[in-house]
């Protein structure tokens, strides 16, 4: 293919993972989609056997493999397609809400594997998302109102300030709306690392011990 389309070489270093699942497979069961998928880019049978046991093995989903789409969950799908995608090792990755469709222990899966992927193999992501969880994955957030880049900002900076959330009608988590709050009344709290409860309990203790040596 790469003697005939010079841009196929583009695919096998940059992947996605479109937010309607349906439209990323063409076969019937995943095997079958990874066996047409990975044919494409001169993967012979082992290697595919091997890709296949790879991804799903991250994922815990080698029961899933021979199974028909149609009989799949949404979320099962949404994970087979975010392996599928992972199987030629891109370098940068695309996801359009990859986990729309899945659950808190599933999103949390996700996110951990692709925190994974980017301090061992480099792999940069670009992520499409309404999830303020995913942002921790990015150094860097584009907020896009109706198609156009409105603002950009480093992801820190956008998680934790009250009023830039609030700005770009973004929820605000209950951690930095205590923080502010706290803030407002006076006190010195400072600034959260992120918007996590060890992170709020950090601050919050720190607060406590500051006013017990006052």
């Amino acid at each position: 293919y790469q003697s005939i389309q010079p841009e196929w070489h583009l695919h096998q270093l940059v992947t996605m993972v479109f937010q309607d699942v349906e439209a990323q497979f063409i076969g019937q069961n995943f095997t079958e989609d990874m066996l047409l998928y990975l044919t494409n880019f001169g993967y012979n049978e082992t290697q595919i056997e091997n890709a296949i046991t790879e991804v799903t093995s991250l994922f815990g989903l080698q029961d899933l493999v021979e199974q028909p789409f149609t009989a799949l969950s949404g979320g099962q799908k949404q994970l087979l397609a975010i392996a599928e995608a992972l199987a030629i090792h891109p370098q940068l990755l695309i996801l359009d809400e990859p986990t729309a469709q899945l659950d808190g222990p599933n999103t949390d899966m996700v996110i951990q594997l692709l925190q994974q992927l980017q301090r061992e193999h480099r792999v940069t992501i670009l992520l499409v998302t309404h999830k303020l969880a995913e942002l921790a994955l990015h150094d860097r957030v584009l907020v896009l109102n109706q198609g156009t880049i409105k603002q950009s900002y480093a992801t820190k900076s956008l998680l934790t300030d009250q009023a830039v959330l609030e700005a770009n009608q973004l929820p605000v988590p209950d951690t930095l709306a205590i923080i502010t709050a706290l803030k407002q009344a006076g006190l010195p709290v400072g600034q959260l690392a992120d918007n996590s409860l060890p992170a709020f309990t950090r601050e919050v203790a720190r607060l406590l011990r500051r006013q017990q040596h006052a």
